[in-house]
């Protein structure tokens, strides 16, 4: 039996990213995705113009993919906030479910509030695991 493993991180989106950059990002993750059996969510803040996103799937295709994704030049300071290993993925139908943050009421988020004033610093990626579970929770019934 295969270890699932999630991995939280957050990157710095480039100024001048667009909506179809989003898009496409978006349709490609979700075509590769699919044939490597990760899932997860991608979100987009556009008040701090970075990405939040959530991989799920066995532990060597989610490190696989990661070192892919923080090599891409659309986005900088990819930064690792959270991972374990998970009993079972928290996004299973979806390849890569996205929301854009702005849309989303965020004051009654347990936990966002912190976590949207840190920094793209060490403290960051010191996050406590309870606020990236609280997050991810959080997003998750967001979804349609």
């Amino acid at each position: 039996n295969l270890i699932l493993h999630s991995l939280f991180y957050c990157s710095l989106a480039n100024k001048n990213i667009s909506s179809d950059d989003i898009l496409n990002i978006l349709k490609c993750s979700r075509t590769n995705n699919e044939k490597i059996g990760v899932t997860g969510i991608l979100l987009y803040w556009e008040k701090t113009n970075q990405f939040l996103q959530i991989l799920e799937g066995e532990e060597n295709a989610v490190f696989n993919l990661y070192d892919k994704i923080s090599k891409d030049n659309r986005h900088s300071l990819s930064k690792i906030i959270y991972q374990e290993n998970i009993q079972e993925r928290g996004f299973k139908d979806w390849s890569m479910a996205f929301k854009n943050i702005g849309d989303i009421e965020t004051s009654n988020l347990d936990g966002f509030s912190n976590f949207s004033t840190l920094d793209f610093t060490s403290e960051r990626t010191n996050m406590k695991a309870s606020i990236a579970i609280n997050l991810i929770q959080s997003f998750k019934s967001l979804l349609p």
